[in-house]
């Protein structure tokens, strides 16, 4: 059963992140986001990938961070954007070995500073272009699971973004 854990854990997480795309309210969007990182870093922690796990803990903690000031109808302040995409380049730097690597940076790169926006369908269209990033890099390395789910959050991300253009501008914030 332990071996399969780390599988459950991140097919909930999947679920949370898909479920999540489909929100509206940015700040409910990022706790449903907050939720399935935890349970991706659960599982990449168990699968022992550390690397990994610690970029979900910086996505916990950003998610939290805009989650909570988007319910505050706070603006979060650009240095702690920046201080969010520092962590992140100081991770890659210290765990990237080749340029293969540096693609989930990118991807980890483009839900940071579209989480920072104010309007979900630039989160949603961030997700999608991470997503498609991700894909590719499943594609490559033989993590045919993981590609699997990023087709579910392409076609999640397609499906928010035809939802969001449906609606007024100001039902998307």
């Amino acid at each position: 059963m332990i071996d399969f854990l780390p599988h459950i854990l991140g097919a909930i997480a999947l679920i949370i992140w898909v479920i999540s795309l489909q929100l509206s309210q940015k700040y409910k969007m990022l706790f449903l986001q907050l939720i399935s990182n935890v349970l991706y870093g659960l599982q990449y922690f168990m699968l022992g990938l550390f690397s990994a796990a610690s970029m979900n803990l910086v996505s916990i903690v950003r998610c939290y961070i805009f989650g909570i000031d988007s319910k505050k109808k706070k603006t979060t302040p650009l240095w702690l954007l920046a201080v969010f995409v520092s962590a992140i380049l100081v991770l890659a730097l210290m765990n990237c070995k080749t340029l293969l690597d540096f693609v989930p940076i990118i991807a980890a790169l483009l839900f940071t500073v579209s989480s920072w926006q104010k309007s979900t369908r630039i989160i949603c269209i961030s997700c999608l272009i991470a997503a498609i990033f991700l894909a590719i890099y499943n594609f490559i390395v033989g993590a045919y699971i993981n590609l699997a789910g990023n087709v579910f959050e392409i076609s999640s991300a397609v499906i928010a973004i035809i939802r969001s253009y449906s609606k007024r501008e100001s039902e998307v914030n």
